[in-house]
């Protein structure tokens, strides 16, 4: 009497998730006669599929110029949105747990602008538009993540507001230029 497939793994860590599952497709018990071909099959499949989605989280794709586009107007509107916020909180709008709060989230926004503008990404045309946008990208960030840590800070506060205009009308620059 058959129970279909057993699979077995080492007894060692797992490895990542695409590879457990290759292994483990590969090393089922019981292929004969009582198990169909077909799940045999999807099992194929469904490995291949894991082994494409892997990759997913970086982008092999060449950035066009409508991409370079998009990614400058989304560092100039988290810019522009962070120098709001720390004018707002100057004038006593805001409280000090939501600057930070909201601060942090648009930081971690620009840093993950800043991951997908990879210049090696870029055609030569482009390049150098990439290389700064992900430039502000970063600066955008580590602005952002200064409001965040030191709200109570005057000084630090009106620093943000002068830097966040600054890298908000830079960006916008390339985007027009695009």
């Amino acid at each position: 009497m058959s129970q279909g497939p057993v699979w077995r793994t080492h007894s060692r860590a797992l490895p990542p998730p695409a590879t457990f599952l290759i292994v483990c497709t590969l090393r089922a018990e019981g292929t004969g006669p009582d198990v169909p071909a077909a799940s045999r099959k999807a099992a194929g499949l469904a490995a291949v599929a894991v082994l494409l989605m892997a990759g997913c989280g970086q982008s092999t794709t060449t950035l066009d110029s409508k991409q370079v586009r998009l990614e400058a107007e989304s560092i100039g509107s988290i810019a522009t949105e962070g120098r709001i916020v720390a004018e707002q909180h100057l004038r006593g709008e805001l409280k000090e747990s939501f600057v930070q709060v909201h601060a942090a989230d648009l930081a971690a926004q620009a840093a993950s602008d800043e991951q997908d503008l990879e210049p090696s990404r870029a055609p030569p045309a482009l390049a150098h538009d990439v290389e700064r946008l992900q430039s502000l990208a970063e600066e955008t960030s580590v602005r952002l993540r200064a409001l965040e840590t030191r709200p109570r800070d005057h000084e630090a506060v009106q620093g943000a507001v002068e830097s966040l205009a600054r890298l908000a009308e830079e960006a916008t620059k390339i985007e027009d230029s695009l």
